[in-house]
């Protein structure tokens, strides 16, 4: 705790520091997001030859259950 402590207190502009999170979380996501909508989608279609969003779309419930279901998504969601 003291480790990390000393580290922030060595934080000289935190508004800078905050932007920089901010655009490390932004590529981040952008990254996710092109993963899961580019490149495994085509992976998926080069070996099945089957539409890649019908497969998403036939999932989507048994995914919804699965997030539903977690408890430690319910019990962070109730905090």
């Amino acid at each position: 705790m003291f480790l990390v402590a000393g580290k922030i207190l060595e934080i000289d502009d935190l508004v800078k520091l905050a932007q920089s999170l901010g655009m490390y979380a932004l590529t981040v996501l952008t990254g996710l997001a092109i993963h899961s909508l580019f490149t495994l989608p085509f992976i998926f279609y080069v070996v099945t030859r089957r539409n890649p969003f019908a497969f998403y779309k036939g999932m989507l419930q048994a995914w919804l259950t699965g997030i539903g279901t977690g408890s430690r998504y319910l019990t962070d969601m109730n905090s």
